[in-house]
């Protein structure tokens, strides 16, 4: 693999209707192409170069021709037996076992000096966060200079208690999960993490690299199976030697995210609200007010509509069900909110309404957006 063979498969890989798309950002006069995906199958990454398609990024002039790699993201990897890829593996043997680190990923980028970027932006709010907090650990930053100037991005995740996932970080950090060559013959291989310890070792910012437990392990099979059962980690990245690399989750962690994603989706929060499941929600995550502040938010709306609801669907009812079903019907599309007109005429037929699912059904009416896609 080389850069342009790279960019060049890259941009094949996005023509017609693909899940693989790219979008082209600015800096300083310097124009950055950046691949992803969104809603990509199994059988899409099968395609070559399509898990090199996860915010890989390159400068590219005025006609779209690549000038360089910019920054070189991760291979895009996979949940433990989530596809035939992760199936049938043989963990006896594995040289990087390390800590699934809970936050938004960051890449290293050059320019006129270090820049960071997410996955699709060179202006999130993650990446901005992540350049103000390299300035408070000069010697990282040294590092990571050091690198680029030497054709490496340096590869890590952000995270803090303002960018909660689930796990919850007490203090804002940077954590370095990989390096990757950009250079000649070199392109797309990973430095071996003994290598990067060292190298950061140097620098005096070693404490930032996310911990390799390969060496203490000595059964690989048995910490797998023991993964599940554990709590307050995620879970670990393991790569097998010379082969694939894995994700493998605690069941406590996908429990709680789950939960979070109710919390993080409006429609979602809604649907829980209405149900009047979110005591269970406030339980999981106690401390996290900001959380709490959201389903508290959510239950206010909820509750107003429901009150509007009744005060408009059944008042009408109660002082208009002896007239006859024309003129109840005409008065009713006079009076009452377009949205509530199908109620009224329901408690006049006889009909019992199930406001609970009524509101789930027509949550874009009251302002509830669907989930953005991820950028």
């Amino acid at each position: 693999m080389n850069a342009q063979e790279h960019f060049d498969s890259l941009m094949k890989l996005c023509e017609g209707d693909s899940s693989f798309y790219f979008v082209d950002q600015v800096r300083n006069m310097c124009k950055y192409r950046i691949f992803s995906y969104r809603l990509a199958g199994y059988s899409e990454f099968l395609l070559p170069y399509a898990r090199e398609c996860r915010g890989h990024m390159f400068e590219i002039d005025s006609d779209g021709k690549m000038i360089r790699a910019a920054s070189m993201a991760p291979t895009k990897f996979f949940n433990h037996m989530e596809n035939p890829i992760t199936m049938d593996l043989d963990f006896s043997d594995c040289d990087l076992v390390m800590d699934k680190a809970d936050g938004s990923p960051i890449s290293s980028y050059m320019q006129d000096g270090i820049y960071f970027k997410s996955k699709t932006s060179l202006n999130s709010e993650q990446a901005q966060a992540a350049m103000k907090l390299l300035h408070k650990f000069p010697d990282l930053a040294g590092f990571i200079f050091r690198m680029e100037c030497n054709g490496y991005t340096v590869n890590l995740e952000y995270v803090s208690p303002n960018n909660r996932i689930v796990l919850p970080y007490q203090t804002d950090n940077l954590i370095v999960l990989s390096v990757r060559s950009r250079q000649g013959d070199t392109y797309g291989e990973y430095l071996d993490h003994s290598v990067i310890a060292s190298l950061m070792a140097r620098y005096g910012c070693e404490e930032h690299l996310v911990k390799n437990y390969a060496n203490e392990i000595e059964d690989f099979n048995a910490h797998l199976n023991s993964i599940n059962e554990m709590s307050d980690i995620e879970g670990f990245v393991i790569r097998i030697r010379g082969g694939e690399t894995v994700k493998v989750k605690t069941a406590w962690y996908v429990a709680l995210h789950r939960a979070k994603d109710s919390i993080n989706s409006p429609k979602r929060l809604f649907e829980v609200v209405v149900n009047e499941a979110h005591d269970d929600l406030r339980g999981v995550f106690p401390e996290d007010q900001f959380l709490l502040d959201r389903i508290e938010e959510m239950e206010k709306l909820v509750q107003g509509i429901y009150a509007n609801i009744k005060v408009n669907v059944e008042k009408f009812y109660n002082d208009n069900a002896g007239l006859d079903r024309k003129s109840y019907a005409i008065l009713g599309t006079q009076t009452l909110p377009r949205l509530y007109f199908s109620l009224a005429m329901n408690l006049y037929l006889g009909k019992e309404n199930d406001y609970k699912e009524w509101m789930i059904k027509h949550y874009k009416d009251f302002g509830i957006k669907d989930d953005p896609v991820e950028e």
